[in-house]
């Protein structure tokens, strides 16, 4: 072994480290020296990228490059479709064409190495006879060019999900109690605003309609989609399963809605 150089494929602050499984993935890989630092970095051969390639070969379809920091470029589209670990060995940078990690145990969080940006879809949902243990967007890609897919998960929440979708947002099948949605566009924290760019029609942009969300006994009172996107003007969501009733209220009468007096899946408070 020439010399360990440190690569920071599997940091991530907020999460506890599972050394063990980081070991079985090095070696499944080929590493057979390594040193696991505590910030969660791999202390690795010199001839990592070589190690590098040998993963891109499999789940690339195209070209890639790998940056001086260890994380990958590529210039078409990667499978990881059924992937069966949470983590990766790999950060990826930029993806020009589709990145499809259907199917997975891939956590976002845990992993840190998705795409900051993927020029056509996003895939990541799960299987409807075995949803995924999916339950966080956050870590996902900012920027999507394509569709953005995050159906038959556990998402009881959309925060983290990409500011920019140029494509269709798909997010049936899921627990989720609110879409922070404000004028047509999605509202984040931090006063993000996140938009279906080149979607003239509102009906266009999010898939409601199957009645797996709680969304759904919201969005059911309304005569359209464009309809229940305006009702958001009045910010009547307060998190999770919480309504702030004297605004749902008046969103409800402005459209001539008889308000009901009890809701399945909401608190009036």
């Amino acid at each position: 072994m020439q010399y360990l150089k440190s690569y920071k494929l599997f940091e991530n602050a907020e999460f506890s480290i599972d050394r063990s499984e980081i070991g079985k993935i090095c070696k499944r890989l080929g590493f057979e020296k390594y040193v696991i630092n505590p910030d969660g970095s791999v202390g690795i051969d010199a001839d990592i990228d070589e190690k590098i390639r040998m993963m891109c070969d499999i789940i690339v379809e195209g070209n890639y490059s790998i940056n001086t920091d260890g994380t990958v470029d590529v210039d078409g589209n990667v499978d990881l479709g059924g992937y069966d670990s949470t983590k990766l060995p790999l950060k990826f940078g930029k993806v020009s064409g589709n990145f499809d990690c259907s199917n997975s145990k891939l956590d976002f969080r845990i992993w840190g190495g998705a795409p900051k940006e993927v020029g056509g879809d996003f895939n990541c949902s799960g299987m409807a006879w075995k949803p995924s243990t999916l339950t966080s967007l956050e870590g996902s890609p900012e920027e999507v060019g394509g569709d953005f897919t995050c159906s038959t998960n556990r998402l009881t929440s959309l925060i983290g999900a990409p500011k920019k979708v140029g494509g269709d947002f798909y997010c049936s099948e899921n627990k989720i109690y609110d879409f922070p949605f404000e004028n047509g566009e999605f509202c984040w924290q931090g006063n993000i605003y996140f938009k279906c760019i080149d979607n003239a029609r509102v009906g266009h942009v999010v898939s409601l309609g199957d009645g797996s969300n709680p969304i759904q006994e919201i969005f059911a009172l309304f005569e359209s989609k464009e309809k229940f996107f305006q009702s958001l003007d009045y910010h009547y969501f307060k998190g999770g399963d919480r309504l702030d009733k004297r605004r749902f209220y008046q969103a409800l009468e402005e459209q001539n809605i008889t308000p009901p007096t009890k809701l399945t899946n909401y608190i009036l408070e």
